[in-house]
């Protein structure tokens, strides 16, 4: 399926890994041309040699702090020399780790706010810089923010993680009303279970399933109907498709890629 991305011009942060690799591989096989935006520098070069090898478009790297403005900035100053303008935002902010997962009475002030540095700052400072780029272009575009299944069912997910999620689906819908006379469709998708592919199995889900008192394989069975994990190729599939024209009134909406759980 042609999905019409051809020399769209995408930033993917967090596209250096897992679903974040997985969607600047699809949209670049798509004829997109990929930003790819991570911290980490070594990471981000290896990505994106690796994706030059297999795409129809052009991808150059760009190391980022998704949560300092300044860094944000420059991001978006050095997409638009390289490329000339902004299509597409698909935005992976956030992740888990042993001290932000803490219960909400063990959560340190520190923890706290790297988590809403990571979740909710990133997704605010990026989403705003897109939709102002979008909105000067004149033609519409494209944003696609990651959450998280744990953001919808929130009795499995780490606390701060699940309700920073749930926070970043608000804002998502509610950026998607205002930026809807500028024909900018805002959208978010919630993955469960995302085997990466990579060699390197996914810490949050083995403390979830360790919480749980089960194995990650029985957590797995236990909490997902289809009784496997997805692969990042299943999430990225849903996030191209909200990109492309295909989704032309689609809008505000949270969609689950959870192979059958419901909240």
């Amino acid at each position: 399926m042609d999905l019409g991305l051809k020399d769209r011009v995408a930033i993917v942060t967090g596209g250096n890994r897992g679903i974040g690799y997985a969607i600047s591989a699809e949209l670049l096989k798509e004829g997109a041309h990929v930003v790819v935006a991570s911290l980490d520098p070594a990471r981000n070069a290896q990505a994106t040699d690796k994706l030059k090898g297999q795409s129809n478009g052009r991808v150059i790297g760009v190391p980022t702090d998704l949560s300092d403005p300044a860094a944000v900035e420059s991001l978006f100053r050095k997409t638009l020399a390289e490329f000339g303008r902004l299509d597409i935002l698909c935005h992976l902010g956030g992740g888990t780790s042993p001290e932000r997962d803490r219960p909400i009475m063990e959560l340190s002030d520190d923890s706290w706010d790297e988590t809403v540095a990571l979740i909710l700052t990133s997704v605010f400072l990026l989403n705003r810089a897109a939709a102002r780029q979008m909105i000067t272009q004149g033609d519409g575009g494209a944003i696609v923010n990651l959450g998280s299944f744990a953001g919808v069912r929130l009795a499995d997910g780490p606390p701060a993680f699940s309700a920073l999620k749930a926070g970043a689906e608000a804002f998502t819908k509610m950026l998607a009303r205002e930026l809807a006379p500028h024909r900018i469709r805002v959208n978010m998708v919630h993955p469960l279970g995302v085997d990466a592919g990579d060699g390197v199995k996914n810490p949050g889900l083995a403390r979830a399933a360790e919480k749980a008192g089960r194995s990650v394989d029985q957590w797995m069975r236990d909490v997902i109907p289809f009784g496997r994990f997805q692969s990042a190729d299943e999430t990225a599939a849903v996030v191209a498709f909200l990109c492309s024209e295909a989704a032309s009134f689609t809008s505000g909406q949270a969609i689950s890629v959870a192979g059958g759980a419901t909240p």
